[in-house]
């Protein structure tokens, strides 16, 4: 008799921390005085040409004067360089006993940031923000002036800015233990001094893009145990449908009565069956012309790739719980199109197996899986016959889709 497993929840679909824009400078920002502000964070850059002092990027100089510190000593004391990734964090002392005397940052956040910002290139920026997401680990809301230089494209630098930011916060889930909050990203990251519609616009640009990486982590980093092609379908289903998107998932009756064989054959030798779910993006009427495009985005759903009789070594198979990342890709693709409500329409189609070692495992030799008569080649058949069996039954389509496939093999 077959046991029920039950499995430690792994949460899918993780928001990324917040990230927020207001205008002002540290001069007269009140928001130094909240209670809940832990950290600010300002920029420093390498030394201009024939000069040995770290250049001070802007807000440097404000945080300087508020807290009474002279911040270029500090930083030349701690062997600085402004580099792009570097960050150094000041944690301030509290005064001690009754009759202590006032300190120049009493009620200001205690911890001081330098942040290394390089030329102030995107590239560099994206360092800079993800050095500061490993620094501030643990805290509550940070404030920082980072990517705010006039002069610069503030849009682009807040959107590289921020991604570097989101992407470094990301850790892999403890499944079946509790996150460390000292390993939690700071609660939320405000940039002060750059704000209005355009900056809003790239923020958000990069909120969407690292909340789909986020995503596709996630997905990827679950133990095959757990994900299976029935959880990856539930998955899926859920978030689609939390998105308002049209979801179908078809399973082993309907892949056999629709000619699916190349999936079934991948997955016909492990006992968790295969399935096929394709989520579409209909974007809302009125688009015009536009609105005719289709993208179709086609991504290997392999959840354990053995390699099935033509088995592989030890030394290949341990990354092999990453092989559906196609599909995480391609999931994440739709998700982030509804998101930004792009004006054609979208849609996903993930092909979901599992290609293992069984009684049932596909013979080498066999007539091809995906309805040509043609005989395959002398080994198992490749996760790749998954593809073309999606890919010939989904490719009804007409001269405006444009189809993409997506694969986690390098």
């Amino acid at each position: 008799m077959a046991r029920s497993v039950t499995h430690p929840e792994v949460r899918i679909g993780r928001p990324v921390p917040a990230v927020g824009l207001v205008g002002g400078s540290l001069a007269s920002s009140a928001l130094l005085l909240e209670a809940d502000v832990d950290a600010v964070a300002v920029p420093v850059a390498p030394p201009a040409p024939d000069d040995t002092d770290l250049q001070p990027g802007r807000g440097t100089a404000d945080a300087a004067a508020r807290y009474g510190i002279d911040l270029a000593e500090v930083a030349e004391r701690a062997g600085l360089t402004g580099a792009p990734g570097e960050a150094w964090t000041l944690l301030l002392p509290r005064p001690v006993g009754r009759a202590g005397a006032a300190l120049p940052w009493d009620g200001l956040p205690r911890r001081l940031v330098l942040v290394g910002v390089g030329g102030g290139t995107p590239d560099e920026l994206r360092r800079a923000g993800a050095a500061l997401a490993r620094a501030t680990r643990g805290l509550r809301r940070v404030l920082t002036t980072v990517a705010t230089e006039p002069g610069v494209d503030g849009p682009r630098a807040v959107r590289a800015f921020a991604e570097g930011y989101l992407l470094a916060a990301y850790r892999v889930q403890r499944i079946g233990a509790p996150a460390s909050a000292s390993e939690a990203p700071a609660s939320e990251l405000v940039v002060v001094g750059r704000d209005g519609v355009r900056a809003q616009a790239a923020l958000d640009e990069a909120v969407r893009g690292a909340t789909a990486t986020w995503l596709v982590r996630d997905l990827a980093n679950t133990p095959s145990s757990i994900k299976d092609p029935a959880w990856m379908a539930d998955r899926a289903s859920a978030l689609a449908r939390a998105a308002g998107l049209r979801v179908d998932v078809l399973g082993p009756r309907e892949l056999a009565a629709q000619g699916f064989g190349g999936i079934l054959a991948v997955g016909s030798g492990s006992a968790s069956t295969p399935r096929l779910v394709t989520v579409a993006y209909e974007p809302p009427a009125g688009g015009g012309s536009r609105r005719t495009r289709h993208v179709v985005v086609v991504g290997k759903g392999i959840t354990y790739d053995t390699g099935g009789l033509s088995i592989k070594p030890r030394e290949s198979m341990v990354p092999m719980k990453t092989d559906m990342a196609g599909a995480a890709v391609a999931l994440a693709t739709v998700l982030g199109a509804a998101a930004a409500g792009v004006p054609h329409r979208v849609t996903a189609v993930l092909p979901l197996a599992e290609n293992h070692v069984g009684a049932a495992s596909y013979r080498p030799g066999t007539s091809s899986p995906c309805g040509a008569d043609a005989p395959s080649r002398s080994r198992t058949p490749t996760p790749r016959a998954a593809w073309c069996s999606a890919t010939r039954s989904r490719g009804r389509t007409r001269r405006s889709t444009r189809t993409c496939c997506s694969t986690s093999r390098r």
